[in-house]
């Protein structure tokens, strides 16, 4: 009896590590595949994808903090396949709290049938993390689950969190990229404004683009 007893411990064991590397090798993958993008359009929405296949949640949704409002920028509803961008002004509370506190909520079945009573719309669990850059809070990254009584375990957790860690930076990344690009593309038009009544609209092109130019289209 207590060989079986043990037999089964570490049938469950192995079971429960080997759960364990399959999630580790998604959120590996998902790491590369999110900090690789650098286009918020494209990115955030991957990354609540990710945040949903990782917890087997139903729901999920991502809130960006822009200036003192909260904007829900990607969402998945429990009752869609897929998940749209957004770019909707938002007062989640659940997300609210997560960004003022810079600490994860995780609220079961039990814990959300008090909120609930006051409005049956809301799920029936939830787990919300936050996307930040060493102190500084950007935003919000949450899963639920709308018609089945499921909790979120620990490891739902711990998931959680590191995915947010990956999407904190990919998101501050793209971002960057982008002010870049805005910078970039306001200088070139700068010059192009200067230098078009003394240089060719064809050959100013070609200077501006970095391509290079031949010096018989110079001369003429």
């Amino acid at each position: 009896k207590d060989k079986q007893k043990l037999t089964e411990r570490l049938i469950s064991a192995n079971a429960d590590m080997n759960q364990r590397i399959r999630e580790l090798n998604t959120l590996s993958k998902v790491g590369k595949s999110v900090t690789s993008l650098v286009g918020l359009d494209e990115l955030l929405p991957r990354i609540v994808q990710a945040a949903v296949e990782i917890t087997e949640s139903e729901a999920g949704s991502l809130y960006l903090l822009q200036g003192e409002s909260l904007v829900c920028r990607a969402i998945k509803l429990y009752n869609e396949s897929q998940i749209r961008p957004a770019n909707q002004g938002s007062n989640d509370s659940f997300a609210l709290r997560v960004i003022q506190l810079g600490q994860p909520v995780v609220l079961d079945p039990a814990a959300m049938e008090q909120h609930r009573q006051t409005n049956p719309q809301l799920p029936m669990a939830v787990l919300v993390t936050p996307l930040s850059i060493g102190d500084r809070v950007i935003g919000a990254l949450g899963v639920s689950n709308q018609t089945k009584p499921k909790p979120f375990e620990r490891q739902d957790g711990a998931m959680m969190n590191a995915l947010s860690d990956y999407a904190a930076i990919a998101i501050e990344n793209a971002t960057n990229f982008a002010e870049l690009a805005r910078l970039k593309e306001h200088e070139v038009n700068k010059m192009r404004r200067s230098l078009r009544n003394y240089i060719p609209p064809n050959l100013l092109d070609q200077m501006l683009s970095g391509s290079p130019v031949e010096m018989d289209t110079v001369r003429t």
